[in-house]
């Protein structure tokens, strides 16, 4: 059964003298005591359905971030240009060592958290250190590291623009013929769900099976590689700074299909299997489902890519980076602050114009019907999309008599709606005209 919301209306909020065209709706698929506390981001949602929040300079923000990380006890790390900042979810702190220890420099240049609690920091120009319970330890030799890798026996490794080393007690294992390793310059690594360590060297891709001590070469040519990702499908990803995203297969191949055509040099994919990416692309773009892409082609115009731009309120449109935490957030760095998306147990669901003070009704399959008192169509939304029928009304009430059969109160009459079916019946002429406020049964006739 459709039950009314009772009263004359339920009003939109009132923002500077005009009224807000965000709807926000409780979530249908989970009540509201049910979910739990924490959870990722629905891949049902639009992007601009998630919570959004931003902290800016005046919120203690740092800019120039070039880093961020999250650590076991749940603190997120932020690595920038001006040191080394600590965030709990409400204040930014630039972290200090402890009396006596020095930073080699207040440029921070990449950053990675290990299972122990441990964060791992480089320096720029050079510089590689490790925290953990306050306490620092810095390594030599003095290299200037491009990116960290913790692969599934716990060994850490370094890339570096003079070649690869591995961590061999207190000393840096330099990696080279014996593991037939041949190259200088890394640019990024990753290690994937089965083990394997992928290494982005000079302008190719080699890969070293979890047990092995030799590389493997794909023979695929890349430049400038910014982030190796995987999806959960096991296809992996690769950004570069002068060519679109790629998809790879196992063995390091690239994939001619799905073609994403989006200038993206960071990207994420998140614990569910969106496709989040940012870079040269104005903002903050998503795919949903990037596993049923198929062969498709997909560019920055294509209606299965969703955007998220400042217009949406972002902080900014040069985006840098992109992380999930452990909760499910997602988090970006822009050149002016930060921002995250999490899940929100209400869902904004955005009116098209025109549409003001609106009057709700449910439906019998979690769905809703909108009417508004400005002339405008019924709406109906269903989870996410909605549907604006031809018959348009000025809307002040709404009683529910049957499941199949609603009564709307409108300027200068009633119309009854059954499905998706619009009658009106105007008021008598002889009364002046004016709003019908509200309608309900007459218990006695069965009229109105």
């Amino acid at each position: 059964m459709m039950s009314a919301v009772r009263g004359r209306r339920l009003c939109l909020t009132k923002h500077n003298g005009r009224s807000t065209r965000l709807l926000w709706l409780t979530a249908v698929i989970c009540g509201f005591f049910a979910c739990p506390r924490t959870r990722a981001l629905d891949r049902d949602r639009d992007i601009t359905q998630f919570h959004h929040t931003v902290w800016l300079a005046r919120e203690g923000a740092p800019s120039q971030i070039s880093a961020l990380v999250q650590t076991t006890d749940g603190y997120l790390w932020f690595g920038s240009d001006r040191g080394l900042f600590q965030f709990d979810g409400v204040q930014f702190k630039l972290f200090e060592p402890l009396s006596g220890i020095r930073f080699p420099s207040n440029n921070i240049n990449s950053l990675m958290a290990t299972s122990d609690g441990g964060l791992w920091i480089s320096f720029n120009p050079w510089g590689i250190g490790f925290l953990k319970n306050g306490r620092f330890l810095l390594f030599k030799p003095r290299f200037e590291l491009t990116s960290f890798a913790s692969d599934l026996d716990g060994r850490i490794w370094a890339g570096t623009i003079a070649g690869l080393f591995l961590l061999d007690g207190n000393d840096w294992l330099e990696i080279a013929n014996d593991w037939n390793f041949t190259g200088r310059r890394i640019w990024a690594m990753f290690v994937d769900h089965s083990g394997t360590l992928w290494v982005a060297v000079d302008n190719t891709l080699v890969f070293l099976r979890r047990g092995s001590k030799k590389f493997q070469q794909t023979g695929i040519r890349v430049t400038g590689v910014v982030r190796i990702g995987q999806d959960s499908g096991g296809r992996l990803w690769l950004s570069q700074y002068d060519n679109f995203l790629q998809a790879l297969d196992g063995k390091g191949q690239i994939l001619n299909s799905p073609r994403i055509e989006i200038p993206a040099t960071n990207f994420l994919v998140d614990r569910d299997g969106s496709l989040w990416m940012v870079g040269f692309l104005k903002g903050v773009a998503r795919l949903r489902f990037p596993e049923q892409l198929g062969n498709r082609t997909i560019g920055l115009d294509s209606p299965k890519l969703e955007r998220f731009t400042q217009k949406n309120g972002l902080t900014d449109n040069t985006v840098n980076h992109v992380f999930e935490d452990r909760e499910g957030n997602i988090w970006v760095t822009s050149d002016t602050g930060v921002d995250r998306f999490r899940y929100s147990h209400l869902v904004p669901v955005k009116l098209p114009s025109p549409s003001r003070y609106s009057t709700l009704v449910a439906g019998s399959r979690g769905d809703l019907w909108v009417g508004s008192d400005v002339l405008a169509p019924f709406r109906h939304i269903q989870r996410e999309k909605l549907i604006s029928l031809p018959t348009r009304a000025r809307i002040s009430s709404v009683y529910q008599q049957s499941e199949n059969t609603v009564w709307w109160g409108a300027r200068e009459g009633i119309w009854r709606q059954q499905g998706d079916l619009f009658d009106f019946f105007p008021q008598p002429p002889q009364l002046p005209l004016d709003w019908m406020w509200e309608v309900f049964p007459d218990d006695r006739s069965g009229g109105l």
